[in-house]
């Protein structure tokens, strides 16, 4: 798998007087094709800058509602997540190869050395530069980079797409993309918006969310290409418990304090994000023994096409060759005759 052209480009938001200015970053020398464009606008622009931009507008409005995650990870898992599967919307191959790899990376890096990482993802990346942008971002930032461990943010990838693509039928995308909520305050972000709907004719919404049923038609083939199990849409909650969250979250007349986690949810929230990563871990190992796969059975095609085509240039050779020796000529005494054996050349002969 030569994946050379993979981290070609960054983008980096500030907050300049209110307002979200982005610039993005692409890395000189790689080529562009329109479709391999289009995905990085999708992931760049309308995950990350659209998110960031309709977040700062419902804060310069009613300032900040969402409770301080437990841990950074959290909100980054949900953010990366989305951004991956929005980047395979417009692409052919959907198989998330990219995040599989960066979390098998990520969890190798922890055991493992720079120059140790470096040869084992040889197997799978053959490119050099490839590699080397892997490790890089496994062990940025350590001290020693010859010691195991690793930075956890590239594990978001996998696991944050798995999280929504399982969520996928209860989850409302264009509230997702209207702010930077996790998928851990998503009921509370939904209330939010329900109770100030005039918020949402102010905020962008990326063109891929226009038509939302095809929005998540190619969500779900993502799913099945990636064995990815959805589960079925959850019931709606009674009015009692609705109410006494809306009650609970700021801004509202009865609370300003966001609602806490009890002891059991949070015992209960992290079994389950123990489980979320153990099963990122699996498919990040099936998608990359089925890319590995992939490539051999590539490479034999491509093998027996060669094969092919040099047998029937063979033919074609052969078959001219007897036809010129039949209607061979004579011109002045001299004889064009055909030697396979001598490699075709011309040999003078005395007329018979």
């Amino acid at each position: 798998m030569d994946k050379s052209k993979c981290r070609s480009a960054s983008m980096i938001s500030t907050i300049v007087n209110g307002e979200v200015k982005g610039k993005l970053h692409l890395v000189k020398g790689n080529q562009w094709t329109r479709l391999r464009f289009q995905s990085l606008m999708d992931h760049e622009i309308g995950t990350h800058f659209v998110r960031a931009h309709n977040n700062q507008k419902i804060v310069n409005m009613m300032g900040k509602w969402t409770r301080e995650a437990k841990s950074p990870i959290v909100d980054l898992i949900t953010e990366e997540g989305l951004a991956s599967l929005n980047t395979l919307l417009k692409s052919r191959n959907k198989l998330m190869w990219s995040p599989a790899l960066s979390y098998y990376s990520q969890c190798r890096a922890r055991e493992l050395g720079f120059t140790d990482l470096f040869l084992e993802l040889k197997q799978y990346v053959s490119s050099p530069e490839a590699r080397w942008s892997y490790c890089l971002r496994c062990k940025r930032g350590l001290r020693n980079s010859a010691l195991p461990g690793s930075l956890g943010k590239d594990r978001a990838y996998l696991e944050g797409a798995i999280k929504i693509l399982q969520r996928l039928n209860d989850l409302d995308f264009v509230l997702l993309h209207s702010m930077k909520v996790s998928l851990e305050d998503y009921n509370d972000a939904k209330i939010v918006l329900l109770r100030n709907s005039s918020l949402t004719r102010q905020l962008h919404i990326p063109s891929f969310l226009s038509n939302i049923a095809d929005y998540k038609e190619s969500l779900k083939e993502i799913a099945r290409v990636n064995l990815i199990d959805v589960k079925e849409k959850k019931r709606a909650r009674r009015s009692f418990e609705m109410r006494r969250s809306v009650s609970s979250l700021p801004g509202t007349s009865e609370g300003s304090a966001a609602t806490r986690a009890s002891p059991f949810q949070q015992e209960l929230m992290e079994k389950n994000l123990d489980k979320i990563s153990s099963l990122a871990r699996k498919h990040a190992d099936l998608l990359l023994s089925s890319a590995k796969q992939n490539r051999k059975k590539t490479r034999q095609a491509v093998i027996a096409r060669l094969h092919d085509q040099s047998a029937k240039r063979e033919e074609n050779r052969n078959a001219i060759l007897d036809e010129c020796f039949k209607q061979r000529s004579r011109w002045g005494g001299l004889v064009f005759s055909w030697d396979r054996q001598k490699s075709n050349k011309l040999v003078n002969a005395k007329n018979t």
